[in-house]
């Protein structure tokens, strides 16, 4: 039997914030269950698109396992920013459901085929998830911030007070469907998913129950502002600023 490679790759662990208290829901909300289903279809759907040789995708040489509510995908170094890319879609994409995901990404030696998946690369993405990203953010270990373009940076990325520099979710139109019509009567897509996400917002806030709930969509709501902000300084139709109460 042929020995698989322990070598150095890019690592991103994710988990989705209070899978548990969703599931324990489910049998009495159907609008719910829905939502998690759509939700891990979505995640589902990027490690089939990774493994099908069918169409072209930045998923092409991403290697995707997803376990309960966890997703882990590795790949070369090269293909750091089809990584960033995906897990910022991704993320985007589930916080326009309502559902938060949290993660991290490090570079390291980790074995990831023939449904295996271990090393000390998952391990440290793992941590790096748990114990530094906090909020619902995926953040990037800084030896690896340090090789990131400047330009990527700016596009897709933000750095944090804390001095992390995590993917940021409202720079990408996810979960908004396309739609020409629309785009004819004048309506931008960016503007509609900032919209709806701030529905999203204001919601998961109003049914947070403990103080670390709430801190997440505090934070959220903090990124989303600065989201908008940058949006109506380039846009005629702007965007109201949210404010969460306590309580």
């Amino acid at each position: 039997m042929k020995q698989p490679k322990y070598e150095k790759k890019l690592v991103a662990f994710m988990d989705i914030l209070g899978f548990e208290a969703l599931v324990k829901n489910l049998s009495t909300s159907p609008e719910l269950h829905n939502k998690i289903y759509s939700s891990l279809t979505r995640i589902k759907s990027i490690s089939r698109s990774a493994k099908s040789p069918k169409f072209k995708t930045v998923h092409d040489n991403l290697n995707v396992s997803v376990f309960s509510d966890c997703i882990a995908i590795t790949c070369a170094t090269s293909e750091l920013a089809n990584l960033i890319w995906t897990c910022g879609y991704l993320q985007a994409d589930l916080f326009f459901q309502g559902v938060l995901l949290r993660g991290g990404i490090c570079l390291g030696p980790v074995v990831h085929e023939d449904g295996m998946l271990y090393g000390e690369g998952l391990l440290l993405s793992y941590h790096l998830e748990q114990k530094s990203a906090v909020y619902p953010r995926i953040v990037v270990d800084p030896d690896l911030a340090d090789t990131i373009s400047l330009d990527w940076v700016n596009k897709f990325m933000r750095w944090d007070n804390d001095g992390l520099l995590s993917i940021e979710p409202f720079k990408f139109d996810a979960g908004c469907p396309y739609s020409p019509v629309l785009e004819e009567d004048g309506w931008c897509p960016r503007y509609i998913y900032l919209a709806e996400v701030a529905k999203e917002l204001t919601k998961g806030h109003r049914i947070a129950k403990t103080v670390d709930q709430k801190s997440k969509w505090f934070w959220l709501s903090n990124r989303y502002n600065l989201a908008v902000e940058e949006y109506n300084r380039t846009n005629s139709s702007e965007l109201s600023l949210i404010t969460l109460k306590n309580g």
